[in-house]
């Protein structure tokens, strides 16, 4: 016979509840661990942030200086470029204008040594005279000439043409075929440039042409002669030597035919003909060109472009190595910083 299993009212549900709390009791415990090391987590990846590591932070500026250095480097090279170019395009209008003052100046000279020689009372009685009186005046003619030829070193000879355009006389190094009336004469041009010749000796030289006048006539413009001289073009060329602005470019001054009178540039033979219109439209050239009123001669520089890409190169280069050396002292300067002054904060910190 079993016993009777005694009962006590209320015992159960007090086991249940102990029990339940104890684990309710560990769980809680558990969670304030894994907050705790959470905390601990956070505040140590807090500590070690960039936020608050001084080395974290040095780097980042530095970061920030290198792209400020190739934004400043990107920035000059633009700039550089164009400003270049402008400086190109502005020498080259000056240089221009500066040659074409120059022959102006020139012609004008010129002119007024042609009109002191054609318009000379000797000159004008020997254009006037028959032969016998020619041949009487010859000797003050030749004086009349030498006298003019020290007015120019240019000059390297003279001549004077009756009407029908038959040499007279000649004085210096002159070359009677180096001469042909031109009928195209510039309108309202006193003098008549010609093309650049080459002599028998292998100087080059142009040719300067005035008809001279009866002033006493009463026939309008009744011409009596013709004065011509042979000018040296070494004084062009040299000129033009002087206004070169690149190791390739050129400087030519040509006559309304397009020969060329005077050329500096880095052909060894100068051409014949040089015809500017076509460089114009040419996207590899920077050209500038004028005409010398009264001479009817154009004046032209022609920079390669590439020239100015060397020289763009050049500044680019320079700019490369400045930002180097920047970077360079930077990284120095970091080092320097990061033993002496972190490494020393960051012990005493530990």
């Amino acid at each position: 016979m079993h016993g009777a299993r005694k009962h006590f009212p209320g015992h159960g549900h007090s086991l249940f509840y102990l029990r339940d709390e104890t684990i309710h009791g560990k769980i809680k415990m558990q969670i304030m661990e894994r907050n705790l090391k959470w905390r601990e987590g956070k505040q140590a990846l807090k500590k070690h942030s960039w936020k608050n590591n001084i080395l974290g932070q040095f780097l980042l500026f530095g970061m920030v200086l290198i792209i400020l250095l190739a934004a400043t480097f990107t920035m000059s090279n633009g700039i550089s470029r164009r400003i270049l170019a402008d400086h190109s395009q502005r020498s080259g209008e000056q240089i221009i204008l500066q040659m074409k003052k120059y022959l102006d100046d020139f012609n004008e000279n010129v002119e007024n040594i042609f009109m002191n020689l054609g318009y000379s009372p000797t000159i004008v009685q020997y254009f006037k005279g028959g032969v016998p009186e020619q041949i009487l005046l010859q000797n003050d003619v030749l004086v009349v000439l030498g006298n003019t030829q020290i007015l120019l070193d240019d000059i390297m000879g003279m001549g004077l043409y009756d009407e029908k355009g038959e040499l007279l006389i000649d004085y210096g190094e002159y070359w009677a075929e180096a001469w042909q009336e031109d009928e195209e004469r510039e309108s309202g041009a006193v003098l008549q440039y010609s093309g650049l010749s080459v002599a028998k000796d292998g100087s080059k030289f142009c040719t300067v042409s005035m008809p001279v006048y009866d002033m006493k006539s009463w026939s309008y413009q009744k011409q009596i002669g013709t004065c011509v001289i042979l000018l040296d073009v070494a004084g062009f060329e040299s000129m033009l030597d002087q206004m070169l602005l690149t190791e390739n470019s050129e400087m030519v001054i040509t006559d309304r035919e397009s020969q060329v009178v005077a050329y500096i540039g880095k052909r060894q033979e100068p051409p014949l003909v040089y015809k500017i219109e076509g460089m114009e439209g040419n996207n590899d050239y920077i050209v500038n060109e004028t005409k010398a009123e009264g001479m009817d001669w154009r004046v032209a520089s022609i920079i390669p472009k590439r020239d100015l890409q060397e020289q763009f190169n050049y500044l680019q280069s320079m700019n490369i190595v400045t930002c180097l050396a920047v970077i360079l002292l930077l990284l120095l300067f970091g080092i320097f910083c990061y033993r002496n002054i972190l490494m020393p904060v960051k012990m005493l910190a530990s």
